[in-house]
């Protein structure tokens, strides 16, 4: 029986996924299971998580955000720092040119 009630809530995800590709929506959807990954939709098209981040102006809706990343030298910092470049000194005296995701 908890069988059938998993297999009906992934049933009901996938459906709701579905429908939302089809109408181009933005959004994403968070697994109902372990087994399950993350959807995150631009427009209707699949992304990835980071692509997301950058692209929706969603990203402050993400559970688990509490940092943000530079693009280039990997460096964290608050989620503050979102979209802006990095500027953090590099060899020979040159500022990193990343942005943070």
């Amino acid at each position: 029986m908890t069988e059938d009630l998993f297999e009906q809530l992934s049933a009901t995800r996938l459906r709701t996924i579905e429908s939302a590709q089809r109408d181009g929506a933005t959004g994403f959807y968070l697994p109902d299971h372990r087994w399950e990954e993350p959807v995150y939709l631009l427009d209707g098209a699949k992304v990835t998580k980071e692509e997301f981040i950058l692209r929706s102006g969603l990203e402050h809706l993400l559970p688990d955000v509490s940092a943000v990343k530079c693009s280039r030298c990997g460096r964290e910092e608050s989620p503050a720092q979102w979209h802006k470049r990095c500027g953090m000194p590099q060899p020979g005296s040159v500022a990193c040119d990343g942005v943070f995701f």
